[in-house]
């Protein structure tokens, strides 16, 4: 599945801010995607005013993606380059 078409799959995500949305740069514990160190990992945050860590959707995305092209693409936003053909490679998701 490329980016572009989970967009489509999400459609409007007025509720998502771009400041929910982190590039996974390092690890210090586990996440519920592979880490390849090739591709790029990304967690939006679903709960962000949770008192402690909220509860996340990781993705990880073939090769390597600017964080402000995938906010931008999610966001509804017109990205550089061609972010929507990358492809989606995994889904998890971190329950607290």
């Amino acid at each position: 599945m490329s980016l572009a078409e989970v967009k489509l799959v999400l459609g409007n995500l007025q509720w998502l801010r771009g400041e929910d949305i982190h590039e996974i740069t390092a690890l210090a514990g586990l996440i519920p995607v592979r880490w390849t160190g090739e591709d790029t990992v990304f967690a939006i945050e679903l709960l962000p005013n949770a008192k402690d860590t909220a509860p996340a959707v990781y993705l990880r995305v073939a090769g390597e993606v600017k964080r402000g092209d995938f906010v931008h693409l999610l966001m509804g936003e017109k990205p550089d380059g061609n972010i929507g053909s990358v492809t989606l490679c995994e889904i998890g998701f971190y329950e607290p």
